[in-house]
């Protein structure tokens, strides 16, 4: 799965080695190191 967003003024930039979470309330969580950009 695929999970694209946007981002609100003033968030940084990501960089390999940085951990993505996505949390849907109530349901799941999912953590992932970006590898690539």
């Amino acid at each position: 799965d695929l999970v694209l967003t946007g981002t609100p003024a003033g968030v940084a930039q990501i960089f390999q080695g940085d951990m993505v979470e996505v949390e849907i309330l109530g349901h799941s969580i999912v953590r992932s190191t970006v590898t690539a950009l």
